[in-house]
């Protein structure tokens, strides 16, 4: 990759100069299709075409740098590959430009191919969700619900598309809009594939810890493993750590805890006790999501309608028992808790989920009262 940087970075000839104001900048493609970086940048040498800049995030092949159109000064994000990933490198941009027609989705613009490398062209957001949650100062749990609530909408989307994403975890997820209209967007379809109708699939990807009860045990999966891997990085970000955490981390430890027949810490309902009684609504929610059997595990849809998304005690919570909804008294704490890890380089659940998980671990987040409908949205 340093040969693809050296070769990105060459410079053939002075940048040209910045266009005057009363110029109209280049256009750049659309998601519907059209020219990205048009005119004489579409045929120019990448690296006189385009300036790079800081690294801003990394993929599965390398690095992705922020970079910006000399032209029209139109910001981007480019990942690097050698030529050698074309193949793979098409078949996810195809899959991605199926999904791409919705705000929750980041944007895929175009590959180019200059030597030896390739360009991954896409839209540029402001940072992941992981980066967004560590320099907050004042994260809380509306922002928290929003935030959930436009990641659902991103694989409702998808799913709606026929698409298995495969791989949803926190670092999938950035930050785009502009800083005052936040919108969370779901990037990397290099794992995603198309669901065949009425069938299911058998490959196992994505990171472990995600990877839902039907993958890890080959007995076919459909979209609805992207709902178990949601209520993975759901239970760790607000219980600060993973549902099914073995004392060493080794793949095959995980494996076992999640195929056992066993829920996590903070979704255990003690026996006697019902399950609108016992937790609040983010312990609730993240039950639902981490049903074991597909085929009554709720979907994003449904899942866009549960209590601790929408805030209303009339919400559908999708257990016979939780109809009554009210607010909680009692605490449900588990002592010595210890921070989220992150299992392999490709993870995405960190720990130093900011001082706000944290701190409403501590003080007892599974029985959460219901913030009601005043709720900031984030869309």
């Amino acid at each position: 990759m340093t040969d693809c940087l050296t070769q990105a970075n060459r410079l053939h000839g002075p940048p040209r100069a910045r266009p005057s104001t009363s110029r109209q900048p280049t256009p750049r493609r659309t998601r519907r299709g059209g020219a990205m970086g048009c005119g004489a940048s579409g045929l120019r040498p990448f690296a006189e075409a385009f300036e790079l800049q800081e690294v801003v995030g990394k993929g599965r092949f390398g690095e992705v740098y922020a970079a910006v159109e000399r032209a029209s000064r139109e910001p981007y994000a480019v990942r690097l590959l050698p030529n050698a990933a074309r193949a793979e490198l098409l078949r996810e941009a195809k899959l991605w430009k199926s999904v791409a027609d919705s705000k929750y989705i980041v944007q895929w613009y175009t590959i180019r191919a200059d030597g030896a490398t390739l360009f991954f062209l896409m839209e540029r957001c402001q940072c992941s969700f992981v980066q967004k949650l560590k320099s907050s100062t004042s994260w809380n749990v509306q922002k928290t619900r929003a935030a959930f609530k436009q990641m659902l909408r991103a694989v409702e989307w998808i799913h709606s598309c026929g698409v298995a994403h495969r791989n949803v975890k926190a670092s999938n997820f950035l930050c785009g809009g502009d800083k005052g209209n936040t919108i969370m967007k779901l990037t990397d379809f290099g794992t995603a594939c198309q669901v065949p109708q009425g069938g299911r699939l058998f490959e196992e990807v994505g990171s472990w810890q995600y990877r839902s009860p039907e993958m890890h045990s080959k007995a076919g999966y459909t979209e609805k493993t992207d709902v178990w891997s949601f209520g993975v990085m759901a239970y760790a970000l607000l219980f600060n750590e993973f549902p099914y955490a073995p004392q060493v981390r080794d793949k095959d430890r995980i494996r076992t805890l999640i195929l056992q027949n066993a829920e996590p810490y903070f979704v255990q309902v003690p026996a006697g006790e019902k399950v609108g009684e016992s937790l609040g609504p983010a312990a609730r929610f993240c039950r639902v999501l981490l049903r074991r059997n597909q085929d009554i595990r709720c979907s994003a849809t449904e899942a866009l309608q549960l209590g601790f998304i929408t805030g209303l005690a009339a919400s559908v919570e999708m257990e016979s028992d939780c109809t009554a909804v009210r607010k909680q008294d009692q605490h449900f704490v588990k002592p010595d808790l210890a921070p989220v890890v992150g299992w392999d380089a490709e993870s995405g659940v960190e720990a130093y989920f900011s001082e706000f998980t944290v701190d409403l671990t501590r003080n007892k987040l599974a029985p959460l009262p219901l913030m009601g409908g005043e709720i900031e949205d984030l869309s």
